[in-house]
């Protein structure tokens, strides 16, 4: 979980490994933004739940498939089958959310 009230919150997730099981990983800011990157590893993938109250969502289709307020890394489908899924929700009420 990454909290924030004025300033900006940043989770790196590169490559994660481990046995089947889901994390929940929580980003959340007021006036900032909150910038999610994921690279998925073997078997591990996520879903991605965005809120920008005023801001914008801006997703990189180069890494995720989806919309600004559901997206997938790699793909649904993958998150579908991966045994180590990472739910994620992101949320900003002043500022934009990037998956990047």
């Amino acid at each position: 979980r990454a909290t924030s009230t004025t300033g900006s919150v940043s989770i790196n997730v590169q490559n994660p490994s481990g046995g089947p099981g889901i994390v929940s990983v929580d980003g959340t800011t007021t006036t900032g933004s909150v910038t999610l990157v994921f690279r998925d590893g073997v078997g591990a993938a996520a879903k991605v739940q965005s809120t920008a109250t005023t801001g914008r969502v801006l997703v990189d289709p180069s890494w995720y498939e989806g919309t600004a307020a559901l997206a997938y890394a790699p793909t649904e489908a993958a998150y579908t089958a991966s045994p180590l899924k990472f739910d994620v929700r992101l949320t900003t009420t002043a500022g934009s959310v990037s998956l990047v």
